[in-house]
């Protein structure tokens, strides 16, 4: 009988072990000042300049979850610190701008209720589709609504691209989305590959 509840006790232990290390890998950072960080190094050494995470945490800044009064004054300085670090931007995210809150429910309709932190960047020209999104939602029931977000964005753009730029609407087709515990990405862009690779990378 102590043998049998020994064994269950140690099955118990065992699979709690197992969902531990399980939940850890889903989560790419510990905060989205990371994830930026890290893509922003990535962009950095590719185009063959020095990556100091200091500077790339007082350069451009992720936009985070914010209550009505703060939206306004936090989206401008988020925006003039995007065009302030164009330099740390070139590379694996040339002619990309990181966007502010407003322009992250504009253009995604992805309210700030939805995540504790995001980043969206955009390409700077209008007839390029290519965009790149990272969020950390608020809970799991975010993490569905980003989505349906995020597949209506891409039916959007596939609208306008149809038939004026074949070849943007083409990328659109192939975008990509991954879901990984409280965290989206989504990409649309020839570089999409080489940004999943940053994002796999965050463990």
């Amino acid at each position: 009988m102590i043998m049998r509840i020994a064994r269950y006790a140690l099955t118990a232990l065992l699979l709690v072990f197992i969902v531990v290390i399980y939940m850890q890998g889903m989560t790419p950072a510990a905060s989205i000042e990371e994830v930026q960080q890290a893509y922003e190094a990535a962009a950095a050494e590719q185009a063959g300049q020095p990556a100091d995470a200091n500077d790339a945490a007082e350069g451009t800044e992720a936009t985070e979850g914010t209550d009505a009064e703060g939206t306004d004054a936090e989206a401008t300085e988020g925006t003039e610190a995007a065009e302030g670090d164009a330099s740390a931007a070139e590379g694996l995210l040339d002619n990309l701008t990181l966007q502010d809150a407003r322009s992250v429910e504009r253009f995604l309709g992805i309210s700030d209720s939805l995540y504790e932190g995001i980043l969206y960047w955009k390409s700077d020209y209008a007839m390029i589709a290519d965009e790149l999104c990272i969020v950390r939602a608020s809970s799991e029931d975010a993490v569905a609504e980003i989505q349906s977000c995020l597949e209506q964005r891409v039916e959007d753009q596939k609208t306008v691209f149809e038939g004026y730029a074949p070849e943007e609407a083409a990328k659109v087709e192939s975008y990509t989305y991954k879901a990984r515990g409280e965290y989206v990405f989504f990409a649309i862009g020839d570089r999409s590959a080489e940004w999943e690779q940053v994002f796999d990378g965050l463990q």
